[in-house]
């Protein structure tokens, strides 16, 4: 019967179809499965590192032999590479103590989000009322994988004879309304809306256009009359290239 089934039109009898969704199905929940797994096992190796960390840093808080602060630990990982060399360098039994390297990172992070917010702080401390903001926009390398590049907008602050690289955020686009989204953004979060007076960038129409323009956008932000500064070297690039044509 299931071989009279299977010559007769549209194969009734035909099982392979059923047999493939279910083991697509089974595969499916397998495979989900097996995720759930491993996110709880990478849960557990960070929970781990996290408790031995906090122990390392008791441990080495009270010993007097070695004479050293715990709040110096941290550097201490920072200059080191992964592995057994710190905690060996304080005595401890290095099998009590397993330092991963997500540890690690994640105290680099911490460091450096501190020295970032010092950096703002003394930059505070010392900026004048009137400041120069520099931008342009720049085609770089992608961090993704999925992209080989991506525009980026590095932002400058220029003072006296200095200079503080402020922003290179990440634009999806090069349009001027996304430009200065972006700019006063990294204004904002430096404390600086009361002290730019001066915008400078290059002369191409994202950024100077009369009503779309990024300096057009910034001036309705910063609610107040800018001084413009064209960038010289695209002035001279246009200076240039009009001599070039005139000559041909």
């Amino acid at each position: 019967m299931f071989l009279q089934r299977q010559r007769e039109p549209g194969r009734p009898g035909y099982l392979g179809g059923v047999d493939k969704t279910l083991t697509d199905k089974e595969e499916r929940a397998r495979l989900r499965v097996v995720k759930e797994e491993n996110r709880r096992i990478k849960y557990d190796s960070a929970s781990t590192s996290s408790a031995s960390y906090e122990s390392l840093q008791k441990y080495s808080s009270s010993n007097s032999s070695e004479n050293m602060d715990s709040e110096d630990f941290p550097t201490l990982i920072e200059s080191s590479e992964p592995g057994t060399t710190t905690v060996d360098a304080l005595g401890c039994n290095i099998d009590e103590f397993p330092i991963s390297k997500s540890s690690i990172q994640r105290i680099r992070t911490e460091k450096r989000k501190e020295g970032a917010e010092n950096i703002k702080i003394d930059f505070q401390n010392e900026v004048p009322d009137v400041v120069t903001l520099h931008w342009d926009g720049k085609l770089l390398p992608a961090l993704s994988a999925r992209k080989s590049k991506e525009e980026r907008l590095p932002m400058v602050i220029s003072y006296r004879l200095k200079e503080q690289h402020i922003a290179v955020p990440r634009l999806d686009n090069s349009t001027g309304k996304e430009q200065a989204q972006a700019v006063w953004k990294a204004i904002l979060d430096w404390n600086l809306e009361d002290k730019v007076q001066i915008l400078c960038c290059d002369t191409t129409a994202s950024n100077t256009g009369r009503f779309s323009g990024a300096c057009a956008f910034l001036e309705q932000k910063f609610d107040r009359e800018m001084l413009f500064f064209a960038c010289r070297h695209h002035v001279y690039e246009l200076v240039l290239k009009s001599r070039i044509r005139s000559e041909n």
